[in-house]
């Protein structure tokens, strides 16, 4: 296959990937505000806005060196990966812990305060799945991250749809954003190991080029 036809495959593989995102999670927020009202849907509104500005951080512009180093080195996208995603994981949980213990000093009530914990480990594991999303985007196989993505999104959404069917506490709500990103990104390793073996890594060279 052509260059060029790979470039438009992976576009339009994105671009499918998410409409359909963007659909389940209009559903999501219609769900959501009819259950919780204006009170409860503001406390979500709350720990995804607390738990998404700490995410940032997580980054680092690591992703950016990942696409730059996978492309310039074809022989070590195996040594490359493995050591930025282990990079990454520790970062995450770094960044993270600070959150949560921050959080419990702020003027959050309780549910704000767990529901902060609940959702950082739903953003954490999205974090990490964001290395593996870079490694398709490089292999020109982007459909295999919106598939693995598209799917944990859809079980977060019947998550919530029961959820909410049994009249579910808020907590349990937010569980349901943690078990979709399992299968995310337990998806997302599944398909990066069918390409090269996923492991963690530790090289000092690299992590001081990070």
């Amino acid at each position: 296959m052509s260059y060029t036809k790979k470039v438009a495959n992976n576009t339009i593989s994105q671009v499918v990937g998410r409409i359909i995102s963007t659909i389940f999670s209009i559903i999501s927020v219609n769900l959501l505000t009819r259950y919780l009202g204006v009170e409860g849907y503001g406390r979500y509104t709350v720990i995804f806005a607390y738990v998404g500005f700490w995410t940032v951080l997580t980054d680092f512009g690591i992703l950016t060196i990942l696409n730059r180093e996978l492309a310039q080195n074809e022989t070590e996208k195996e040594k490359i990966l493995n050591n930025i995603w282990t990079f990454r994981i520790i970062l995450s949980v770094v960044v993270i812990l600070v959150a949560i213990l921050i959080s419990q000093f702020l003027n959050y009530d309780a549910t704000v305060k767990n529901g902060i914990i609940i959702m950082s480990v739903a953003f954490f594991l999205q974090t990490l799945n964001m290395t593996f999303i870079s490694f398709f985007q490089n292999q020109f196989q982007i459909y295999k991250g919106v598939i693995a993505d598209l799917a944990g999104k859809a079980l977060t959404l019947i998550l919530l749809v029961l959820a909410v069917s049994l009249k579910a506490n808020f907590n349990l709500l937010l569980t349901s954003y943690i078990l979709g990103n399992l299968i995310n990104i337990y998806l997302s390793y599944l398909f990066a190991n069918a390409l090269i073996r996923v492991r963690l890594a530790y090289n000092i060279t690299i992590w001081k080029k990070i």
